[in-house]
């Protein structure tokens, strides 16, 4: 059996990852082979060595199977960038509903406002009115108030 420095010997490691690197090479040099169907868990959850799987077993593609990996990607990518125009539209649609209703909301909000001052100085007034002695018919004629609502001031 080889040591670590029989098979890499210009490689020297300098630090605890740098070894677990060196092991996880090594074991991906010497296990996977064109038999392999799994890779060992540990070269999975590296990035590097997962990425050296990746190609490799891109590699073993067939034309046929090559072009049906790219189409799928290219089908991926696609319906990637529709829904995400659909998103974009569906995000404009709403922000333009809620500055309308922002605005419809703001109208009628100052629309009722301007109702109720309207009425708060119809009132005001008639009370005026009433305490000066005026002829309750004037009093309606001139606030536009009924005879109820003037009695119940």
């Amino acid at each position: 059996m080889f040591s670590i420095k029989h098979l890499l010997p210009k490689f020297k490691p300098h630090s605890f990852h740098d070894k677990k690197m060196m092991v996880l090479w090594l074991r991906y040099l010497t296990e996977i082979d064109e038999k392999t169907r799994k890779a060992p868990e540990e070269l999975l959850a590296n990035p590097e060595t997962r990425k050296a799987l990746d190609i490799i077993e891109e590699s073993a593609y067939t034309d046929a199977q090559m072009a049906g990996y790219d189409h799928f990607w290219e089908a991926v990518s696609w319906e990637r960038t529709l829904v995400s125009a659909a998103l974009k539209r569906s995000e404009q649609a709403h922000k333009k509903g809620y500055e309308a209703g922002l605005k419809m909301g703001m109208e009628k909000g100052m629309e009722k406002g301007l109702e109720k001052g309207i009425l708060s100085e119809r009132l005001r007034n008639a009370r005026a009115m009433k305490r000066m002695n005026v002829p309750l018919d004037t009093i309606i004629q001139v606030t536009g108030l009924s005879k109820e609502e003037i009695d119940r001031l």
